[in-house]
């Protein structure tokens, strides 16, 4: 009677609104690209999806929100690289990725270097330079425990550069900092240092993808600097282990929807966010293979 009765309750699913935790703070990109995202998939899902910021410990504390949740599937979860990477940079924590349900991916952007107009500086090498002949003069802002924060100290060690590592909880409270000229470089995506760049209050020396973004074609890569080296910044929709099948596959179903509804495209476009769509088989096997990749970079 119980699992007819499930069976029931899952068809009609859902029947009110549903909170998505973003573990990261407000004004920051995963959560910049999640409210376009959530506008959308609420229209799919027939019912109000409501963002929560749960910022803390490079996400850990908004993923152990989700981890934690009713699998009811009311409570749901944005998650970046970051659940994949944790483990592998944090000392004691095991693979958060296996406590979770994946269930699709929305959204994959290249992530930027930015400076502070106050430093005066103009180019990647330039950087690079000032860096080597001022060791642990340059403040870098970082979130610690993400994928960004791995894949930046990695940049520094080839490039040959000692930098002091300055805490934020998230994207937001770095790049203020940043324009303020507080801290000398931090990672984001590309599109969250438009204004910043536009107010001359911040300058991009770089780009980690493998060729130049489409939409920012005059941001050369990494790789084409000397620094043989590439990651984005994917952020894709979770839900608590034990969440019914049918509610999983009916989310997944909504995802696909909402990355192939025009409207979405058009406010992403506008954006100059990157979209990328994966079910939920495929995304299992992507942050499996990643995680064996973040394992070396993190060594």
């Amino acid at each position: 009677m119980v699992l007819l009765s499930t069976g029931v309750w899952a068809a009609d699913y859902p029947t009110r609104a549903i909170t998505i935790i973003v573990p990261y703070s407000a004004g920051g990109s995963t959560d910049t690209v999640t409210r376009i995202f959530t506008q959308i998939f609420s229209t799919h899902l027939k019912q109000p999806v409501v963002v929560e910021n749960k910022p803390g410990a490079g996400s850990f504390v908004g993923t152990k929100e989700l981890i934690k949740a009713n699998p009811d599937g009311y409570t749901l979860g944005v998650c970046s690289n970051a659940l994949v990477g944790f483990h592998h940079s944090m000392a004691n924590i095991g693979p958060l990725w296996k406590e979770v349900e994946p269930i699709g991916l929305f959204n994959d952007d290249p992530v930027a270097m930015g400076v502070s107009m106050k430093l005066g500086i103009g180019t990647f090498k330039e950087l690079i330079d000032f860096g080597k002949k001022n060791p642990k003069k340059l403040n870098r802002g970082v979130n610690p425990g993400t994928v960004n924060a791995l894949y930046a100290a990695r940049l520094m060690k080839l490039a040959g550069v000692l930098t002091n590592e300055v805490p934020f909880p998230g994207g937001g409270e770095a790049n203020v900092a940043l324009a303020g000229g507080h801290i000398d470089m931090y990672f984001d995506t590309v599109r969250v240092y438009q204004p910043l760049v536009t107010a001359q209050k911040v300058k991009i020396l770089g780009i980690s993808s493998e060729r130049r973004a489409p939409y920012f074609p005059e941001i050369p890569t990494f790789k084409e600097q000397g620094a043989d080296i590439t990651w984005g910044s994917w952020n894709g929709i979770f839900a608590p282990k034990k969440t019914p099948p049918e509610i999983i596959l009916a989310l997944e179903k909504a995802i696909e929807r909402t990355v192939n509804d025009k409207k979405y495209v058009e406010m992403m476009e506008k954006n100059t966010s990157v979209i990328r769509y994966l079910g939920r088989q495929a995304y299992l096997r992507l942050i499996e293979e990643e995680d064996k990749v973040y394992q070396e970079v993190a060594r």
